[in-house]
């Protein structure tokens, strides 16, 4: 299984938008092969709800067809009136069961 870690750096109005849109991503992720999770992070200790989220595939081909689909740019795109910078997405991980 691949894990990524996306932050979106969003303002007051996208922040406030930002459980809608992961409603919507969520309807259009069920359906995608692979797809195995979705969860909202939030940072411990913080008092804000963050904009992280956690997303789960079956492997790095798999989320790379997501990412390539016309899906995931109609999306995305609709968090970028509300985005202060670009995202970011540089954690990936592999997960590995050892119990």
């Amino acid at each position: 299984m691949i894990l990524v870690c996306i932050e979106y750096f969003l303002n007051e109005e996208g922040r406030s938008y930002f459980p809608d849109w992961l409603q919507h991503l969520a309807g259009k992720l069920e359906n995608q092969p692979g797809f195995q999770g979705l969860r909202r992070l939030k940072e411990v200790g913080d008092d804000v709800d963050g904009c992280s989220l956690l997303l789960e595939f079956d492997n790095q081909e798999m989320l790379e067809q997501w990412v390539a689909s016309e899906d995931h740019v109609k999306t995305v795109s609709l968090l970028e009136p509300y985005t202060l910078k670009p995202f970011s997405s540089n954690q990936y991980y592999v997960e590995r069961v050892m119990v």
